[in-house]
């Protein structure tokens, strides 16, 4: 343990005070002693120090003016003199009380106003009950509480003071950086913040928004400039200014400063935008032009296929690693530019594309848009044949033929603008899984007995009910045509956002499932093509 002299002061004062005063103020000082001790040593218990201090700066006047009585011949004439002299012994106790309050660098919860510079109510609790002191003892006429409280209340005003002039009223600085994200999409960034001033501080930082996170959250500021790692998740697009509430103290825990920081300008681009652009990009490099194939949009056409083997497509222009075979002579000649012919081969794997067009909100709209595209291009990159069913609430809107995935692409382009937006549907009993009924019927299959039967019964009327209300639901309308015309192995994607089509693309799941098709559900999606997503689609 060590004290400074003006613990050291203090001690000799209160040892004094226990062997010279009056009984009543010699255990007093003894409980102080022993208090002042029991503080320095304890390092748990450092935080009541100042308290501790600010309480023995009232009572050791009282004790030395009890001593300095004692030793005085006149008291009358010299009545003035102790009250000087016992007001002067408080001054050890405010040195204390000052570096005491150095060492109060943490932060309490903070109410943010922008703009703010105020006393923090630690500080108050010091000043509000020394001027009520003051006033007491004025009504009583306790000259030592007087003086002292009048020396008190000048120190901490005078600190207040020195505290409130040397923090500036917006004391981090910023450079504007603006950054553009697609939305959902998480983005990390460093923001770099330089103090105005040179002064010790211990900040808080806050946000409003829930997408946003800061590391660190509270750090002590003491040198030019900190450093504030921002993960940002924008849910929805445009412009987005997002604020930091940057909250602070100095490091004697006096005044408290608030400052609203917008150091970043997102531009969130909605997530179908960005898919769209990227999806025209790959299209154009393909020498396709959007809007010039629209035959790919087959409304409520029957599915006919080749029987097998390959077949001709297509013609583009060549690029470097076509095969020489593959190149058509004849248009080349005509166009007098190289043109290779692109051939569908049916016994590659296949995929269908079973798309839901309504959404709930323009989110889930953006969402789905977004699945859709991304699934349509990263199928065309790869080259794998695909077919595209899509429906809402009422009928099926497109049925298009199995063929070159970028004929699926040029769809997946027109339909994302017939997805509509529909009231949310108030569900009151959980999802019906038709798996989880059929596996339950064949345990309960397993046991002949009474109760084993009627829960057996109510199972089967329990699935007999999800295909019957189910069976006119457009989804399930398509389910037929799959099977009649694409045959296993074939993947097939449901891009849906599981509203009104929830109980059908549940049975049609396990159907396909029975049949050896492999269904990617919506919770798959993500992560069913994550390293070709972001290597390919997303360059």
């Amino acid at each position: 343990m060590f004290l400074t002299i003006s613990q050291v002061v203090l001690i000799v004062l209160l040892i004094l005070g226990f062997l010279l005063a009056s009984p009543l103020f010699a255990i007093l000082s003894l409980v102080l002693i022993y208090l002042f001790l029991l503080l320095n040593v304890r390092a748990n218990l450092s935080k009541l120090l100042t308290p501790s201090y600010y309480l023995i700066l009232f009572l050791i006047p009282l004790i030395s003016f009890q001593v300095l009585v004692r030793f005085s011949e006149d008291i009358h004439q010299s009545r003035g003199y102790l009250y000087l002299l016992s007001t002067i012994s408080s001054l050890p106790a405010i040195i204390a009380l000052h570096h005491s309050f150095q060492g109060n660098n943490y932060l309490t919860k903070v109410r943010f106003k922008p703009k703010t510079k105020r006393l923090t109510p630690y500080f108050k609790s010091f000043i509000t009950p020394t001027v009520i002191l003051l006033f007491f003892s004025i009504l009583i006429n306790q000259p030592v509480v007087i003086f002292t409280s009048m020396l008190a209340l000048s120190y901490l005003i005078a600190l207040f003071l020195f505290t409130y002039l040397s923090i500036p009223l917006n004391p981090l600085s910023f450079e504007q950086t603006e950054l553009k994200v697609v939305a959902g999409t998480t983005v990390n960034t460093p923001i770099k913040l330089s103090l105005t001033k040179p002064i010790k501080l211990q900040s808080i930082f806050r946000v409003r928004d829930k997408w946003i996170s800061l590391e660190p959250n509270s750090e002590s500021i003491g040198d030019n400039s900190i450093t504030i790692n921002t993960t940002l998740t924008p849910p929805l697009a445009g412009p987005i200014t997002p604020q930091i509430l940057f909250s602070a103290k100095d490091h004697r825990g006096i005044v408290e400063v608030n400052q609203l920081l917008k150091p970043l300008t997102l531009q969130v681009i909605p997530r179908a935008k960005y898919a769209e652009t990227i999806a025209r990009t790959f299209l154009s490099q393909q020498g396709i032009e959007v809007g010039q194939s629209e035959q790919g949009i087959e409304f409520l056409e029957k599915l006919t296929l080749p029987k097998g083997g390959v077949d001709f497509f297509d013609s583009r222009l060549y690029q470097p690693g076509d095969k020489l075979k593959d190149i058509d002579w004849k248009h080349t000649l005509k166009l007098n530019q190289l043109v290779t012919r692109e051939f569908l081969d049916l016994n590659k794997p296949r995929a269908v594309l079973l798309v839901n067009l309504s959404a709930t909100s323009d989110d889930e709209a953006d969402k789905l848009a977004f699945q859709l595209i991304t699934t349509a291009l990263t199928l065309s990159i790869e080259k794998v044949p695909s077919s595209l069913i899509a429906y809402d609430q009422q009928k099926v809107i497109c049925f298009s033929n199995l063929n070159d995935s970028k004929e699926t692409l040029l769809t997946s382009l027109s339909l994302i603008k017939n997805i509509e937006t529909i009231a949310p549907l108030k569900r009151f009993l959980d999802k019906a899984n038709p798996l989880k009924i059929k596996r339950n019927l064949y345990l309960l299959k397993q046991v002949d007995s009474e109760p084993t039967r009627k829960m057996r019964d109510l199972l089967e009327f329990q699935y007999q009910a999800l295909e019957k209300g189910v069976k006119n639901h457009p989804a399930s309308k398509v389910l037929h045509d799959v099977i009649k015309f694409i045959q296993p192995p074939a993947v097939i994607f449901i891009i849906s956002s599981l509203n009104h089509d929830l109980e059908a693309i549940q049975v049609i799941a396990y159907k396909l499932e029975e049949l050896k098709y492999q269904v990617v559900s919506p919770e798959e999606m993500i992560s069913y093509f994550p390293s070709i997503v972001s290597n390919k689609v997303l360059q």
